[in-house]
């Protein structure tokens, strides 16, 4: 977890609640909130993508790839906001639940999620539209 006291106070909460390994639908609005569209997230770091290697994303390595493949999936299937947050909370279930000691988190990280899908759903339409799968 990383908190930043010059960030907004959004991207603190979703980095505080983001339940590790990093809940799919969370992650995936870190990486909204901190990248204008997929292309800039996705683009090369120092080593890996510029979203893996920002602190300002929570969660495992790992989970911020999930992330990102959940967000590349929206954008390639054309997914609405809704269907998009069913999909990051099957994936953070198949996600948390691959290694026995995650799959305690499964449930306090879908209910650590649930007061921010407003707010995924409010941004996910725009933020789609300004990305490209290159």
């Amino acid at each position: 977890m990383y908190f930043d006291p010059n960030a907004p106070k959004l991207n603190n909460d979703v980095q505080i609640e983001c339940e590790y390994p990093g809940h799919t639908m969370m992650v995936a609005l870190a990486i909204m909130l901190n990248f204008e569209n997929y292309q800039e997230a996705r683009s090369k770091g120092n080593t890996f993508t510029k979203a893996a290697e920002s602190g300002a994303i929570p969660g495992a390595g790992c989970a911020v790839w999930k992330g990102l493949d959940a967000l590349k999936h929206g954008i390639e299937n054309d997914l609405d906001a809704e269907t998009m947050v069913d999909y990051c909370n099957v994936k953070w279930e198949e996600y948390a639940g691959h290694q026995e000691s995650y799959k305690s988190a499964i449930e306090p990280g879908n209910k650590r999620a649930e007061p921010f899908i407003e707010e995924f759903t409010s941004r996910w339409n725009k933020w789609k539209q300004e990305s490209s799968i290159q």
